[in-house]
């Protein structure tokens, strides 16, 4: 069984303008109306392929029964917390060039006492079930800093030593944690996150990422690292051990939440005990799958199935 944990999570919307034009009236028109956060893409990815998935998230107000209702269509279980306080909103404009805008709330404070009772819920399931892997996911509300996914991190460890940790977030907040000496087992950073994390240029140049990872001893001290590279594949670290996996090309219809879908593939090869190849696979097949439906955060099993044996995996070291 899988868990995933969303602390901030948002609604979404997509809008989409002929062109954006600043301090001027700006008619959009309503592309997509959905529910956001990472862990819930995730867990929903890894429930579509067949993982026994719950998804953990606070809530709350209009927004919050919003995805409440969404997430009954969905086949991952969930333990949701109302905090009573409204869940945020993340805005997108895309324009007719696929320029993009985004416009996030930062999330409202929290009451301690919906914290404690999150972690209190997460160590009662991990105590009693057989828990394979934890996802932390995403950012974190005003009054919240890294030190609660630090306290995650610890209490997993403590209560289920072999359970995987997956952390997918980024920013301040990976620098913090990655810091601090508790460590996740396994990170999922973009090109552009693995670039603002080491100070260097964006590149998509497996070797050069592998150079830079190897030479950074914070890096280096996490057992598995996927950056995702988007079309042009994944780079993976695994120990000591380097991987680069392209997959055939195919044709795209909408990227987001690829990322988030290669996490569920992560998590569901975990749970299911693959080794770091079928990982492999499975993330990238997930990805894959999710930029062949028009759907954030989705993939087709079928689709998912034949994309498994058109990642090519070859070793760099």
């Amino acid at each position: 069984m899988i868990i995933t944990i969303t602390i901030n999570p948002s609604v979404d919307r997509l809008y989409h303008v002929n062109k954006l034009i600043p301090n001027k009236l700006n008619r959009v028109s309503l592309e997509k109306h959905m529910v956001g956060g990472k862990g819930f893409n995730a867990g929903r990815v890894s429930s579509l392929i067949g993982r026994k998935t719950m998804v953990f998230g606070f809530i709350g107000g209009e927004n919050g029964e919003f995805i409440q209702k969404e997430a009954e269509k969905d086949k991952y279980g969930t333990w949701f917390i109302d905090t009573k306080v409204e869940t945020r909103n993340c805005l997108q404009i895309i324009d007719d060039n696929d320029n993009k805008t985004e416009i996030n709330e930062n999330g409202l404070p929290i009451d301690t006492k919906f914290y404690e009772q999150l972690k209190n819920s997460l160590k009662g399931l991990l105590e009693s079930k057989d828990i394979k892997a934890v996802s932390l996911n995403g950012s974190l509300p005003q009054g919240c800093d890294y030190h609660y996914y630090i306290e995650l991190m610890k209490m997993i460890r403590n209560s289920k030593p072999n359970c995987g940790i997956v952390l997918d977030t980024s920013g301040n907040i990976l620098n913090q944690i990655l810091d601090s000496g508790t460590l996740p087992d396994i990170i999922k950073p973009n090109e552009h996150e693995i670039a603002e994390y080491l100070g260097k240029p964006v590149t998509t140049d497996p070797n050069e990422l592998m150079t830079d990872i190897q030479a950074n001893a914070k890096l280096r001290a996490i057992p598995i690292i996927f950056v995702s590279l988007g079309a042009k594949g994944c780079l993976v670290k695994h120990n000591d051990n380097y991987f680069y996996a392209v997959q055939k090309p195919v044709k795209a219809v909408n990227t987001e939440g690829s990322g988030d879908a290669m996490v569920g593939g992560i998590l569901a090869a975990i749970d299911k005990d693959a080794t770091i190849k079928e990982m492999i696979q499975f993330a990238c097949a997930a990805g894959t799958a999710n930029a062949m439906n028009i759907k954030t955060g989705y993939v087709d099993h079928k689709t998912f199935e034949e994309q498994i044996p058109n990642i090519n995996i070859s070793m760099l070291n």
